[in-house]
């Protein structure tokens, strides 16, 4: 949210409602064994819309992700929450349009109405030493180091047209994998945290992905 405008959005994750937090951690970057890639195959650069939302938006280049999202909102001028810095007549198009372009909003004002768009753009990956590509038949995965020992990794598949972003989901069904280990702690607020840590040799790891351990996915399709 802009520094300085305080307008529409108000977001809230939720790790879960009773409080507990599990999480998958991968000790070394996957697949262990293959190379590291320095940049993206050409078949799978360009831009891409989610599925659900065609506001949000996927641009793969040569060696990193961005997502960018446009935000679109409409309001009253009279229920605009300026921060108390700001001293303008609120009647005034010219300078409400002004100060709203200075934030990088597109605005439209009709009548009392303001009507505006802006966008936000992430890295959500970049090759480097903390975050890792690797391939093995045609899947890519991206390998983000989050501490010693602790890699997340989501799969990256392109299929004609539609691009899928693939997570595990940290369940007991992983159980099912003699190579997956369960730690379990109790917080101090009576909450607990699971861990599901995997250490999967080359040949482990491509059991996991045949029998869809990246079974929680994001659809995205090919815009340009």
């Amino acid at each position: 949210m802009k520094r300085i405008l305080q307008i529409i959005l108000t977001i809230i994750f939720f790790s879960g409602c009773d409080g507990n937090y599990d999480y998958v951690r991968f000790e070394t970057a996957q697949p262990q064994g293959k190379k590291e890639l320095n940049r993206f195959d050409n078949n799978i650069q360009g831009i891409y819309a989610s599925c659900d939302n065609s506001n949000k938006v996927l641009i793969i280049s040569d060696d990193l992700i961005l997502k960018r999202y446009h935000w679109f909102f409409k309001i009253h001028r009279n229920d605009l929450d300026l921060d108390s810095t700001i001293t303008i007549d609120l009647t005034d198009d010219d300078a409400l349009i002004k100060l709203f372009e200075k934030e990088n909003y597109t605005i439209k004002i009709e009548g009392d109405t303001l009507s505006g768009m802006t966008q936000d753009i992430d890295t959500i990956f970049q090759i480097s030493d903390t975050q890792i590509l690797k391939k093995i038949k045609g899947s890519y995965f991206l390998n983000y180091q989050e501490d010693e020992n602790y890699w997340r990794v989501n799969r990256l598949d392109l299929r004609k047209d539609s691009l899928f972003m693939g997570y595990i989901t940290p369940t007991d069904t992983l159980l099912q994998f003699d190579f997956v280990t369960k730690n379990q702690e109790i917080n101090q607020d009576s909450s607990t945290t699971t861990e599901y840590v995997i250490n999967p040799t080359k040949k482990e790891f491509k059991q996991m992905v045949k029998k869809d351990a990246f079974n929680s996915t994001t659809c995205y399709y090919r815009k340009e």
